[in-house]
């Protein structure tokens, strides 16, 4: 999805029935299994660039749970 589309979809102005193809479902789960989460595939793919958008689609998590999972575990020093 283009940054306007997803911008588009979260303030509701696009439907879930209407959006593009690679429209996931994201599961609803607490902040801090969200980081064992992150950590948790930081881990398995060890030594691999790994962004975003890859860890929302793959752990299906909430983009706004990634982004402060990714930084807090980068300002503890386990990941980046």
């Amino acid at each position: 999805m283009e940054v306007k589309e997803i911008k588009d979809f979260i303030s509701g102005q696009v439907k879930p029935e209407s959006a593009p193809a690679s429209y996931i479902e994201l599961r609803d789960i607490p902040y801090p299994q969200a980081m064992e989460e992150v950590a948790g595939y930081f881990l398995k793919n060890d030594g691999k660039e790994i962004g975003y958008e890859e860890l929302i689609e793959e752990l299906k998590i909430d983009p706004v749970l990634v982004v402060q999972a990714c930084n807090e575990l980068e300002a503890e020093g386990k990941i980046g």
